[in-house]
């Protein structure tokens, strides 16, 4: 097992723009970071075969992208002046 100092450093890349944009609060850069986390998940998973994620890397990007498409519309709703998320 290792410490949570070690986990940080052996974080994969695509959490790297994935954090950002999950924790993002303005409306104006919220869509750009959900691309760039996007295109990095998807980066990940199109990696040659002999790097393939572990299963539990697989789960994670899957919850990921589920997330991600989760805030996309979120946001998108919010934009068009239908709702306002309050934090």
């Amino acid at each position: 097992m290792h410490n949570e100092k070690d986990g940080d450093a052996r974080a994969p890349q695509w959490k790297k723009p994935y954090e950002p944009a999950i924790l993002e609060l303005d409306p104006t850069k919220l869509q750009q970071r959900i691309s760039d986390a996007h295109q990095a998940i998807l980066d990940r998973v199109e990696e040659p075969r002999t790097r393939r994620p572990s299963d539990g890397e697989q789960q994670a990007l899957n919850d990921a992208l589920r997330n991600l498409r989760v805030l996309r519309t979120l946001s998108e709703f919010g934009a068009e002046g239908h709702t306002q998320m309050k934090i």
